[in-house]
């Protein structure tokens, strides 16, 4: 099934080796700019040429192309993960060289080296940075993703293992310039199966647009615990840098990749409904209503409520057609939100205050890791957003949910199917808890005394097909605003 997909995808699958590679291995010759002859000529012949290009990686939790300081939008700051990027020789900054681009046609580029070690997922992304806008002539930043992920769900090896692996991952918006690419590579003695391409359509090429868009190339590497922290922390800083890039120049024709040569992800949505069985929403609804009894038997009561909704975002339709920021929406991922009906009009979304320690939210959901096998998702993950200028407070990873449910579950075999989170500006004696301070910290993101906060929700990459979940797979999480 993976290989079917990649195929679709026309992501052709890279491959991993072990660490240690011999003296005669063309990872460590590519890794010393040593570049088989035969190859270089036959690109020459093809009016070809291959230009050093370079990975960074970015320090913060959100990437900051071109210099500049972006806010931590909704969807970019994830605080758990690294961001990376690929600075290309197109640009106008130091030595020509800039992480935001613009491509010809047949150009090319390509990332090759090590992914890192075991983590909870990693992915390559294609964007669009920003776009001219007819009616004013300026540049509209939509940071949006233009074709799906090479992630550790699709990526190929060698060995049947994403991670500790030796890859290629070629980006083109011409099948012959992908080609000239991955010949490349085949002439250094990579293996067939370790060269993966990301096609883009050339819409978004130098050729095919009077204004052509910037674009910029995104690395995720997403971590829930502090050991896979140091993991990455440890890879990304490797004295011999685990990833490299080379950037191909060819004649400037136009590319020939149209967005239906690009699989959807709509096309690729599993049904398992196994969140939907009888015993699991039995199960939820017996959760909220002794969580609700335990606080109300303190004093709370229940201001607001909503269930939670999930979406996969389409970029042309939500973010380039409306000239509105996607902050780098993954395609591998779902996102959600929770939406109350106020005074009997539309949803709204559900935001809250927390003036004090008597206000609080508490959401109670299922754990989707217990169902469909294990293989509904990756991992899910809980935020709060400031909403003033969408700047993340706070999140906590799945993994630290666990036992949350035991205390209102105690005559159910399974309590870790559900979680129990709180919101609260003191989580001291709360340990599944998402603390909220105040402003007055510095350097560290708060919220006025009556500022507004919303919860977000993050739901990563179905583990059968290798890309974003279908979001009626999952059970809603509820959300309570309660104050005494």
């Amino acid at each position: 099934m993976i290989r079917r997909f990649a195929a679709l995808l026309a992501l052709v699958l890279f491959a991993g080796m072990a660490p240690a590679q011999p003296a005669a291995s063309p990872w460590n010759s590519l890794a010393a700019g040593r570049f088989n002859a035969d190859s270089l000529v036959q690109l020459k012949a093809a009016g070809y040429t291959i230009k050093p290009a370079r990975v960074l990686w970015y320090t913060g939790s959100t990437p900051p192309p071109a210099g500049r300081a972006q806010p931590a939008g909704y969807y970019v700051n994830n605080p758990l993960t690294v961001y990376g990027g690929v600075e290309l020789p197109v640009g106008r900054g130091s030595g020509g060289m800039s992480d935001i681009f613009q491509m010809d046609g047949d150009a090319a580029f390509a990332i090759y080296g090590s992914t890192p070690p075991p983590i909870t997922y990693y992915s390559f992304t294609m964007n669009e940075f920003a776009r001219y806008r007819p009616d004013t002539g300026k540049l509209v930043e939509t940071n949006s993703s233009i074709a799906l992920s090479v992630n550790n769900g699709n990526i190929g090896t060698t060995q049947g293992q994403p991670f500790d692996a030796n890859f290629v991952v070629i980006v083109a918006a011409q099948f012959a310039a992908a080609q000239q690419a991955r010949e490349f590579f085949l002439r250094q003695g990579v293996p067939a199966q370790s060269i993966n391409t990301i096609l883009i359509p050339h819409r978004f090429t130098r050729q095919s647009s009077a204004r052509a868009p910037t674009l910029n190339f995104l690395t995720r590497l997403t971590y829930r615990t502090q050991a896979e922290q140091d993991i990455i922390s440890s890879f990304v800083q490797r004295p011999t840098p685990p990833m490299k890039a080379l950037f191909f120049k060819g004649p400037g024709a136009a590319g020939d990749v149209l967005d239906s040569d690009l699989v959807r992800w709509d096309s690729l949505l599993r049904d398992d409904r196994s969140e939907f069985a009888a015993d699991a929403t039995a199960g939820l609804d017996l959760l909220a209503s002794r969580v609700l009894q335990h606080y109300t038997a303190l004093g709370y009561q229940v201001k607001d409520q909503a269930v939670e909704s999930l979406r996969h975002i389409d970029p042309d339709s939500f973010c380039r057609d409306a000239w509105h920021t996607c902050n780098y929406d993954a395609p591998d991922a779902l996102y959600g939100g929770f939406y109350c009906a106020r005074n009997g009009g539309d949803p709204q979304r559900c935001t809250g205050l927390l003036p004090d320690t008597g206000s609080r939210a508490i959401i109670v959901g299922l754990n989707h890791h217990g169902y469909g096998q294990g293989r509904l998702m990756t991992y899910f993950s809980y935020a709060v957003t400031r909403l003033t200028d969408l700047q993340g407070i706070a999140t906590l990873p799945d993994v630290l949910t666990l036992g949350s449910a035991a205390q209102f579950l105690p005559d159910l075999p399974n309590p870790d199917d559900y979680f129990v989170i709180t919101v609260s500006r003191d989580c001291t004696l709360e340990p599944h808890c998402l603390e909220v301070p105040y402003d007055d910290q510095p350097g560290v993101p708060g919220l006025p005394k009556f500022g507004p906060v919303e919860i977000t929700t993050r739901v990563y990459l179905d583990k059968v097909m290798g890309t974003a979940p279908n979001p009626a797979n999952f059970q809603g999480a509820r959300l309570f605003w309660i104050k005494r």
